[in-house]
């Protein structure tokens, strides 16, 4: 709620609610499988990651709608499915190693971007990023829509505003990119 207006929260709560059970019936795990995923990025994305952090947010969106509406049940049901899936991508995707092909600048963008690393381990997972970064070809991202966005909105911490500059100056293009 950007301008504290929550009259549209108001007239299409029900349709959300809906629109979030259909989701539950389509994906009764929880875990988005088939979609879109981190579309244009150079290396592979799973649809896992991606659906699943976006099913999240929509978790955490509701939860706080619910607790506008004053509806106790279902600020209870949202909170109960993001810690489900936040819980469930911590472990698959930063607990357990990844040995699939993965494009890493996504995956540690997106579990920064979402919260889902615990507080004492972000420099880890931001440490993480700026490696996957640096090894892409000639410094550049190798991300898609959603990773590029993630990497430039999650805040980082002071000492790391550097590498950031670094990343938004970069004056030239990777080889064979046109």
């Amino acid at each position: 709620m950007y301008y504290n207006d929550s009259n549209l929260i108001r007239e299409f709560y029900d349709l959300d609610l809906k629109w979030m059970d259909k989701v539950a019936r389509l994906h009764p795990s929880g875990i988005i499988d088939r979609g879109l995923s981190d579309h244009e990025s150079l290396v592979k994305v799973p649809v896992k990651l991606i659906g699943t952090t976006h099913y999240l947010q929509c978790a955490r969106i509701m939860k706080r709608f619910a607790a506008l509406m004053g509806d106790k049940e279902n600020e209870a049901r949202f909170e109960k499915l993001a810690d489900k899936l936040t819980s469930y991508v911590l472990e698959e995707y930063w607990r357990k190693p990844v040995k699939d092909t993965i494009n890493r600048q996504t995956l540690h963008a997106t579990l920064l971007y979402h919260d889902i690393i615990p507080e004492n381990e972000k420099r880890v997972a931001i440490d993480f990023l700026f490696k996957a970064i640096e090894e892409g070809p000639a410094g550049h991202f190798t991300t898609g829509i959603f990773g590029t966005q993630y990497i430039w909105k999650h805040s980082p911490p002071a000492d790391t505003e550097t590498r950031y500059l670094k990343l938004s100056t970069v004056g030239h293009f990777p080889d064979g990119a046109t």
